[in-house]
């Protein structure tokens, strides 16, 4: 009987893939978001362009943590 069981639950998760990607509608998903208008290009470009600019408005250095806790080297 466990080795019945054991056989179903197996197939079942042996099913379970195919069933996931026929269920995602196939192709027709993909070919929705191919299709942008003007408008729609323009604001993903506007979107990238401040995205762009906020990245290269942070400051590159590196980050100390225990900046406030360590004590200040002593000069010599």
């Amino acid at each position: 009987m466990r080795v019945l069981i054991g056989a179903i639950i197996t197939l079942a998760f042996l099913a379970m893939p195919s069933i996931a990607q026929k269920g995602m509608g196939g192709g027709k998903r993909h070919a929705m978001q191919e299709q942008k208008t003007d408008e729609q290009k323009k604001a993903a470009a506007k979107l990238e362009k401040d995205y762009k600019a906020t990245l290269d408005s942070i400051p590159n250095k590196p980050y100390d943590p225990w900046g406030n806790i360590r004590d200040a080297p002593k000069p010599k």
